[in-house]
């Protein structure tokens, strides 16, 4: 799997694979630096996603269950609290992150979907709601398609 050739610092240098063309051609053409920015704001934007985690309470490790009380052994289990009665919509953002942290390839396949989990999930832990406001700076802006403060 190949995909793309990556210098001793892993920033990638070639697409290896062909069959890549067939969907990135055109106005969807990738080059490798291309591919190296949606990576690194990518990895921008989970970061500001899991700062949204830790800010209510819920630390992300790689490990089962995923998700801890910060500083501790002790699973988080308490998504209720976070905003009463959206138990199910907190522990959603939270997988939306574990999902993409697992996904090696999040930033060149479906990478418009991967950005949408990511702001809705900003934005759902901001406030309880989905009403379009984030706040991101730097690259998780760019990535995001946010310049708010």
């Amino acid at each position: 799997w190949e995909v793309v050739a990556k210098n001793d610092e892993g920033v990638i240098t070639a697409i290896n694979s062909d069959v890549c063309v067939s969907c990135h051609a055109g106005d969807y053409a990738l080059t490798p630096e291309d591919l190296e920015l949606e990576k690194e704001e990518l990895h921008a934007s989970l970061e500001a996603l899991n700062q949204a985690l830790l800010a209510k309470g819920i630390e992300f490790k790689p490990n089962h269950p995923y998700f801890f009380v910060p500083g501790t052994t002790t699973a988080f289990k308490n998504w209720d609290g976070v905003y009463p009665g959206k138990g199910k919509d907190v522990m959603g953002a939270a997988f939306n992150y574990n999902l993409l942290d697992h996904d090696p390839g999040a930033y060149a396949h479906n990478r418009f979907y991967t950005k949408r989990l990511i702001f809705d999930s900003i934005d759902f832990l901001d406030n309880g709601v989905l009403d379009g406001t984030i706040n991101v700076t730097g690259e998780a802006a760019a990535y995001l398609g946010t310049t708010r403060p």
